[in-house]
């Protein structure tokens, strides 16, 4: 059996981790607790190369998004660092968890893990800020430096180890390793863990009730109560059972007066004045003997002279019932963990109101293709068709479908220059690279083009052959290369003995003028 430290200790503990003992959601110490304990170490030196590590958390429903611990200064936490994550939703719904190390407010060396919780399962998951990824930057998407190297960051559940109450060294052997270097987490150790279950918590001593487990901090047990409900007996409570010790001398109605535990006090001879009845007990005459009978029902028990509720139980959760010599006691236990019922709300606390409810919880399951929402169920991720973004450049207009993101038509890339290769990089999108070689430079009037820095020249011209035709000429045009033309108004010869001014006409055919008084030969 462990014993319970004093809460003022247990609270400085609590300090040294700068709040992050305030990550582990407040889902009670059941055997089928749903968790992922992280465990941050680094071979970075302390303080010169880091002074504080910062934890993130996005992705499944009602998980906080930040804590943080200092590693020097007064209350200093020690590395290795550990966070305990149970979601407040989904319970199986993925996370990704980034580990930053930081140095004077400024970013040294980063790691990310994306993974999932599984329903009734605690998980150890092992992170390593590395001296080999200082100044390593990833794609923040799916990716984290390991060994100086960026490697996906996706982590399979299963390859993770389970927590079966004691926190696995930091060997390679040790389930999935995922980095730490140097020796393992002893839970009593600087108030990273102060419990994991309840038997934690457990001081030994059953008079003072059964301690518990709750998010990390133990919560004190009910004290049992003695209280016989007979007046002349001492009731206490002694190595886990109730010890009843007779008082004869309390028995002062007439002479002779003894304490029976079972009866009070009896007399030689029984009167109204020596049995009498109080709040717990009826009393009545036997002869010498008064008979007393407990008036309290099933379910009940004596306190401060009165029937009351077993163990002072007044219904209210978020109260400390005990019984003491005036009666019950029913103290708000502000602060303590409690459920409003509401399973849209997280981190719900006691107050002198009752139990106040917490945040509203954060149904977000980090895919823009579902849409989140918290019902009297809890949450929903239902799909959409919203538009979205696939990741790709070369895609347009993509869509959700199913629950996730598809690409829509693909991009067109043309730049219209024959010196340059037309194609789609999905990080950038449209390329077009020059190169060098033959091209067309569109002319028919010219040829053996070349490309040269990304444009198309060089070429001579086209040489035509006339075709000796009348009234045609051959000249090269741009667009349809040699081609034979009429040549309108050139001189010619008709063969006509009475024309004159022979000339080329527009029709294709050469004629002159005739002259009158001309007879041919």
């Amino acid at each position: 059996m462990r014993s319970v430290e004093p809460s003022g200790r247990l609270l400085a503990r609590i300090d040294r981790v700068s709040a992050l003992l305030c990550v582990m959601m407040l889902c009670g110490c059941a055997s089928e607790l749903t968790e992922i304990i992280v465990i941050v170490d680094s071979e970075l030196a302390v303080p010169g190369e880091l002074d504080e590590i910062v934890v993130t958390t996005e992705g499944a429903s009602g998980l906080p998004k930040g804590a943080s611990a200092n590693l020097v200064g007064a209350g200093a936490a020690s590395m290795p660092v550990t966070v305990g994550l149970r979601p407040g939703g989904a319970q199986d719904g993925p996370v990704t968890i980034r580990v930053r190390g930081r140095l004077a407010g400024a970013e040294r060396v980063s790691a990310q893990i994306r993974t999932r919780f599984v329903v009734g399962a605690r998980l150890v998951l092992r992170i390593d800020l590395a001296a080999e990824c200082v100044g390593i930057l990833c794609d923040a998407n799916a990716e984290t430096c390991r060994n100086g190297f960026c490697v996906p960051s996706e982590v399979d559940p299963a390859e993770l180890p389970r927590f079966n109450g004691t926190l696995p060294g930091m060997t390679e052997d040790a389930g999935r390793d995922l980095g730490p270097r140097d020796g393992g987490l002893d839970p009593a150790r600087d108030g990273a863990l102060i419990c994991t279950s309840s038997a934690d918590c457990d001081d030994g001593d059953a008079c003072n009730g059964s301690e518990r487990c709750d998010a990390g901090a133990c919560l004190p047990g009910t004290p049992m109560n003695c209280d016989d409900g007979v007046g002349c007996t001492s009731d206490a409570c002694a190595d886990g059972s109730c010890r009843l010790v007779t008082n004869d001398a309390s028995c002062t109605a007439a002479a002779g007066g003894r304490c029976d535990l079972a009866t009070g006090c009896q007399y030689a001879s029984c009167t109204p004045a020596t049995c009498t009845s109080d709040g717990c007990t009826t009393a009545a005459c036997a002869g010498a003997t008064c008979n007393r009978t407990s008036s309290c029902t099933g379910g009940q028990m004596c306190c401060g002279g009165a029937c009351v509720a077993a163990s002072c139980d007044d219904g209210n959760p978020c109260t400390i019932d005990s019984c003491g010599g005036s009666g019950c006691s029913n103290t708000v236990n502000a602060g303590a963990a409690c459920s409003d019922g509401n399973t849209c709300t997280v981190g719900d606390t006691c107050s002198a109101s009752g139990c106040t409810p917490g945040p509203a919880a954060s149904c977000d399951d980090g895919n823009p293709c579902t849409d989140d929402a918290c019902g009297p169920s809890g949450c929903s991720n239902a799909a959409n068709t919203a538009p979205c973004n696939d990741g790709s450049a070369c895609t347009l207009a993509d869509t959700c479908g199913g629950g996730a993101c598809a690409g829509g038509a693909a991009l067109v890339c043309t730049d219209g220059n024959p010196c340059t290769s037309d194609g789609c990089n999905p990080s950038f999108g449209c390329v077009f690279p020059a190169f060098d070689g033959p091209c067309n430079d569109g002319d028919a009037c010219t040829t053996g083009e070349v490309c040269g820095a990304g444009a198309c020249g060089g070429g001579g011209a086209v040489t035509c052959v006339p075709s000796g035709a009348e009234c045609r000429r051959t000249e090269c045009q741009s667009a349809a290369g040699c081609v034979d033309v009429i040549a309108t108004g050139t001189a010619c010869d008709d063969f006509e003995d009475c024309t004159r001014n022979d000339r080329c006409l527009a029709a294709g055919y050469c004629q002159g003028v005739f002259f009158f008084g001309c007879t041919p030969r």
